[in-house]
């Protein structure tokens, strides 16, 4: 069967959904890594004001400003990870939901469901994040709409997290080492040492503020250049951990993780070469590869773009069923995430966003090559499998005007089928 076949697989839709987040995570990472350089970098023209108006005798004014500034810097670099985590656990939570067919909502449903205590029945219970409340018999004994299904499992199973448990998913993935904030006061401490020294030889030469931020804006600009490389790497992690909590809601079908890597230029060829990987879960809850290697915590290496998604096994209510089978299909090996889950995904996506999808060189190949910014069905073929960028770049117009076509037709029974899917009620699993 086709991997564009008119039956959504779920693993296919959950590829294609946590790809569309890995990539808006890290433009949002690579944001917060902006302002963290910004911050830094402007230190060195506040201090030098201050210094130039105290003078020598206000050294130890100058000293507290400088460390009041890093720590600040240092601080609200922190603040933005964290929202970081907590924008990385719900887009996890809205890419599952968004991901899970029809015939799916009521696995998931009735794994939410047993998590309602029966004393809970007509009223509110505590804590509930999304201020819902279940009636228990009524789960029990009939079906649930949609919109109350995808209520019930979030709230039951992916809950919102607290910003506490944010702070504690930005050291949890870190290998051995300092954390990123020691790390961080390192360099700074270096460079606080040297910037004091060079106010203090400027400031007895009488030097202006503009001499003065020229001496230690080399200093200011490379713990800038730190902790810029820090948020990158730090907001690739809270975003993973967090999306790992939130696999957990999953329970026992969650099957295992795989890793997606961003193909582009940068790539590390051995992160290149695990993309795709398939890490199973084994009895102890670890996960390990064919060779039996275990999942490394992400990212492994200073900025490290790599991501995970959740492949999930097959429920024992499907086994029987000849066209609940259709809806599963276990990753493996390729990753061809479902191409019709990027078509609306495409058009709110920025320039950054969609070049980070599909590779920086293949993005501009085809933009190039069109002279008009691309469309997501630009880049693939029938099978939704992203094309080479030579084949991208030797294609010829009627070539590439069939190929579009075709899989345009394909997207639209996918999407035919997609709508037919998203009715009806939700019968609770047994």
């Amino acid at each position: 069967m086709s991997a564009l076949s008119s039956v959504p697989r779920l693993n296919q839709r959950l590829a294609a959904r946590f790809h569309q987040r890995q990539t808006t995570m890290l433009t949002r990472s690579l944001r917060v890594a902006v302002r963290a350089a910004s911050r830094y970098g402007a230190i060195a023209g506040a201090v030098a004001k201050l210094a130039k108006s105290v003078g020598l005798s206000g050294q130890e004014k100058i000293r507290k400003a400088l460390g009041a500034a890093l720590d600040a810097a240092r601080q609200s670099l922190g603040d933005d990870l964290v929202q970081i985590g907590l924008a990385g656990h719900a887009s996890a939570a809205d890419a599952v939901l968004a991901a899970l067919p029809v015939e799916w909502l009521p696995i998931f449903a009735g794994m939410a469901a047993v998590r309602i205590p029966e004393a809970a029945t007509a009223r509110q219970f505590e804590p509930d994040p999304w201020e819902v409340a279940y009636d228990w018999e009524t789960i029990a004994q009939r079906g649930v709409d949609r919109d109350e299904a995808m209520r019930m499992i979030r709230g039951l199973l992916m809950p919102a997290p607290t910003e506490e448990q944010a702070w504690e998913w930005l050291s949890q993935g870190a290998s051995g080492g300092m954390a990123w904030d020691e790390r961080l006061k390192h360099w700074e401490d270096k460079a606080r040492t040297s910037m004091l020294n060079e106010l203090s030889i400027g400031l007895a030469a009488e030097e202006n503020v503009d001499k003065l931020r020229a001496r230690i804006k080399p200093f200011a600009d490379g713990v800038a250049w730190k902790a810029q490389r820090i948020a990158r790497t730090e907001g690739n992690r809270v975003a993973e951990q967090a999306s790992r909590a939130c696999f957990g809601g999953m329970g026992d079908l969650l099957d295992g993780m795989q890793i997606v890597a961003v193909i582009d230029q940068w790539t590390r060829p051995e992160h290149a070469a695990r993309n795709g990987r398939v890490y199973r879960r084994d009895k102890d809850d670890a996960y390990h590869d064919e060779s039996g290697d275990l999942l490394p915590d992400l990212p492994d290496e200073p900025n490290c773009r790599c991501m995970t998604i959740p492949v999930l096994s097959m429920p024992d209510e499907f086994k029987n069923e000849p066209a609940l089978r259709a809806t599963f299909e276990t990753a493996a090996g390729d990753l061809i995430p479902d191409p019709a889950s990027y078509t609306d995904w495409w058009q709110g996506a920025g320039e950054r966003e969609r070049s980070t999808a599909v590779g920086v060189k293949r993005y501009q190949a085809v933009r190039d090559r069109l002279e008009r910014k691309p469309r997501w069905t630009d880049f693939i073929d029938a099978d939704g499998k992203l094309l080479p960028v030579g084949d991208l770049k030797k294609e010829s117009a009627d070539k590439r005007a069939a190929r579009i076509a075709e899989v345009e037709m394909v997207l639209k029974k996918r999407e035919a089928f997609s709508q037919i899917a998203s009715q009806g009620m939700i019968t609770r699993a047994r």
